[in-house]
């Protein structure tokens, strides 16, 4: 690229409109099933359930296929097709009148996916070496702002209005995606693969490498333990403020509390990955965050609970961008997207994990035993990271790879 910084720039931009244009509608889908799409109370928990996880299924299958495709015939040409596809699928969502319908749309979204792998891979050849940790910062700070206007304005919408109306706002936003993609982002030329047979061999070596497998695997235990709260969240709000009225406003709120401080700090994590070790400091975050994580089960009021949500945002937000520099760090540029394909493959196995297994937390034992668990098993992990990584993954810098 002629100039990285304009590319980080559309990059950012890309993900923040992405990223809102998602947490706009995702906590209230339930709400769009039954009061838009005249859903049953008794079939709610179900519609609700297969059309959230629907996407995750088919984004879980297919992303490792379109990162190696963008790898072999160009990542600005899947950049346009992810987003142009993610467009029409809300678009459709506009029109959908019953849960089936909507239920398909969903899976069509799962289809387009694509994006955040493309985005990381271009990111990641585009930025200095030495400006990598920076990146992965700045990427990810938009990726959690985007989660902050999301539930914001989507409670809003939602609250007054209906949520078919965000449908609408989502379409505009991700249709600005391909248009600032296409002006702004200039593909350098590479040697791409000439033999198919060289697909299963690369695919093979990547998953064979045990730094590349040991930060695919924290990545997924990471995002379970991300997404714990994601189906619980909004009726526990409801049971700690009282509040009837604007119960769904602010449940919003307080849904946008993690992303708010993590939109913070994510930057400041970028810098100090880059200057002590991008995993250092990925146990760093899980430690402080398995803290305030447990310690979500202690309030019982709303204000107390909404400031360690902020907190616990602020460690949470370290996670992200060190595993994605880490990734870069045991990954030959070549196989950048294709790495970052499994990589959204195996975060998406573990999002759509999560909160299944907090739902089932919280039934069974209660929201408490569901922070408790999060905080256990974040520490669980920076404790296996300490212990058990490859040795390539302690490298303070980011190593020079042959493309």
């Amino acid at each position: 690229m002629r100039n990285w910084k304009t590319a980080l720039t559309v990059f950012s931009l890309d993900w923040l409109l992405m990223s809102g244009s998602y947490t706009l509608m995702f906590p209230f889908l339930p709400v769009y099933l039954a009061n838009d799409l005249g859903c049953a109370k008794a079939d709610l928990t179900f519609w609700s359930s297969a059309c959230f996880s629907i996407q995750f299924v088919f984004s879980c299958l297919l992303s490792p296929l379109w990162g190696r495709i963008a790898d072999r015939f160009g990542r600005k040409l899947m950049l346009l097709r992810a987003s142009s596809m993610l467009a029409v699928a809300y678009c459709v969502c506009i029109f959908v009148t019953t849960p089936l319908q909507l239920f398909l749309a969903r899976a069509f979204m799962g289809f387009a996916c694509g994006i955040t792998p493309v985005i990381l891979a271009m990111a990641s050849e585009t930025v200095p070496k030495e400006k990598t940790g920076l990146a992965m910062g700045i990427l990810q700070s938009m990726n959690v702002l985007g989660s902050v206007v999301g539930p914001l304005a989507g409670g809003m919408i939602a609250q007054y209005l209906s949520v078919r109306y965000t449908f609408v706002i989502t379409t505009c936003a991700l249709s600005i995606v391909p248009l600032l993609s296409l002006v702004f982002i200039h593909e350098p030329k590479r040697p791409h693969l000439s033999a198919p047979a060289q697909d299963h061999v690369h695919l093979g070596s990547i998953l064979g490498n045990k730094a590349i497998l040991s930060v695919l695997v924290i990545a997924t235990l990471s995002f379970l333990i991300l997404m714990l709260q994601a189906s619980v969240l909004t009726p526990y709000v409801n049971d700690l403020s009282g509040a009837q009225a604007d119960g769904i406003v602010l449940s919003g709120v307080v849904f946008s509390l993690q992303g708010i401080s993590g939109a913070l700090a994510s930057p400041w994590w970028g810098i100090q990955g880059q200057r002590r070790g991008f995993l250092a400091c990925l146990i760093a975050a899980m430690i402080s965050a398995s803290i305030f994580y447990a310690l979500l089960a202690v309030p019982e009021t709303l204000l107390p609970f909404a400031c360690l949500e902020f907190l616990s945002g602020m460690c949470l937000a370290g996670i992200v961008p060190m595993i994605n520099a880490l990734l870069v760090q045991v990954t030959a540029p070549r196989d950048r997207a294709t790495a970052f394909g499994l990589l959204y493959s195996f975060q998406e196995g573990g999002a759509g994990s999560g909160p299944l297994l907090g739902g089932f937390i919280a039934a069974t034992c209660g929201m408490w035993a569901l922070f408790v668990s999060g905080g256990v098993m974040l520490l669980l992990c920076a404790v296996l990271l300490a212990y058990f990584s490859p040795q390539s993954l302690k490298r303070p810098n980011l190593r020079k790879v042959t493309p």
